[in-house]
């Protein structure tokens, strides 16, 4: 963050906002293809393991799709912008002004980013569908 390339920053709040709950998810994600079907398998498959010590019962934070949503939508949250924070070996940051600006994200509009997921593996789902009729 000290080179002063176009950087920005999705916090771990807001990477935790992408709250969704494992009924939407058997609803909205497992009906729709063979990717749909594993995606939301595997997840429930792991929150019932030890591992998933974290999740919240019947919910789950998708942390890492507010990279994708600002990928594919730049202002697809609210964001300001402020120096890069100075990030020490023990991974808490620290204030300086003189560094580099970054835009850092604020909030996320999670619903734009799950209705995008939604979307693409229903016509994902809908192309394996027409492919498997184009061969018979």
């Amino acid at each position: 963050m000290e080179s002063g390339t176009t950087i920005w920053l999705i916090p771990s709040n807001v990477y935790s906002s992408m709250n969704v709950g494992l009924s939407e998810l058997q609803l909205r994600v497992r009906p729709f293809g063979v990717v749909g079907r594993y995606l939301f398998d595997q997840l429930v498959a792991f929150n019932a393991t030890d591992g998933a010590w974290w999740t919240a019962g019947e919910s789950w934070s998708l942390g890492d799709c507010p990279a994708i949503g600002v990928a594919i939508k730049p202002d697809c949250g609210s964001y300001h912008y402020a120096p890069a924070p100075l990030v020490r070996k023990d991974t808490t940051s620290q204030y300086d002004p003189s560094r580099p600006v970054v835009r850092i994200y604020d909030s996320i509009d999670s619903r734009f980013v799950l209705e995008d997921l939604y979307a693409k593996l229903q016509i994902h789902a809908a192309s394996e569908i027409g492919s498997a009729c184009e061969r018979d």
